[in-house]
């Protein structure tokens, strides 16, 4: 396959897409580095084209080769000065791809869980990565949180962006309502009144993570069945949001 010269015009593209206002505007996100951009193909979305440096290793060429062929969709080539320039991370990898992004819909049959304004994109990145292994396949995002197609959210998740149902909300209360009236709605508080390990799971479930600070805002309190918390030893007023959902996942997994 014939790799393409990348223009002056998609190189600035390109770098828009590090802002959301540029996100918004193409319609299109960045997978960056080869594990993110080998979970593509099992994934939600379609690249619309794929750019390598000239010094691009033979696995990142030959998957750029299976990814363009499998999209019909171009490869472009660049310096590696410039390719780099094109990356979110310090040591960039050999091959970046830029999708489409798609308009989800909630899926009422399924488990989901939800974040209200969680703002940093590494947790939100985790936060899914993690409730992915455990098998939910959807997550709302109310306003306040980090874009989930913020690079930093794609490359935490590991990918896992792509092979979940995002539903961005302007009112979770109002989605939770409308999408999810028969689910058990469960919060996470420092001063819930349940312990994780006590809760049943017999229904299917939503699960909403507070903000790192805030926690979960009063307008949410009213569809909110379970105010569960962790209950540890220590003495230390809180955890990381990253790691306690990692502790509630697990116990929920457990008992289905």
């Amino acid at each position: 396959m014939v790799n393409k010269e990348i223009s002056k015009g998609l190189i600035k593209k390109i770098k828009s897409l590090h802002k959301k206002s540029g996100r918004d505007e193409s319609g299109l996100f960045i997978a960056e580095g080869f594990k993110i951009c080998s979970e593509i193909s099992n994934s939600l979305y379609q690249p619309e084209f794929i750019v390598l440096p000239g010094n691009a290793q033979n696995e990142s060429i030959e998957l750029a080769e299976n990814i363009a062929t499998m999209y019909n969709c171009p490869i472009y080539e660049c310096q590696r000065k410039i390719f780099d320039s094109l990356c979110d991370t310090d040591s960039p990898q050999d091959i970046i791809s830029c999708l489409k992004i798609i308009p989800n819909a909630p899926i009422i049959n399924k488990s989901f869980i939800a974040f209200d304004a969680i703002s940093d994109p590494g947790n939100v990145g985790t936060i899914i990565r993690t409730a992915k292994w455990f098998g939910f396949e959807q997550v709302l995002l109310n306003k306040g949180c980090a874009d989930i197609y913020n690079p930093k959210t794609v490359r935490s998740s590991m990918g896992a962006v792509m092979k979940m149902n995002c539903i961005k909300t302007s009112n979770l209360k109002n989605s939770i309502e409308k999408y999810f009236p028969n689910h058990l709605i469960i919060g996470t508080f420092l001063d819930g009144n349940k312990d994780i390990s006590d809760v049943s799971t017999k229904h299917k479930i939503g699960i909403i993570f507070g903000n790192e600070s805030k926690g979960i805002s009063e307008e949410l309190l009213s569809v909110i069945d379970e105010k569960i918390t962790i209950t540890g030893s220590g003495k230390f007023d809180s955890l990381n949001v990253a790691v306690a959902s990692g502790i509630i996942l697990y116990e929920l997994s457990v008992k289905k």
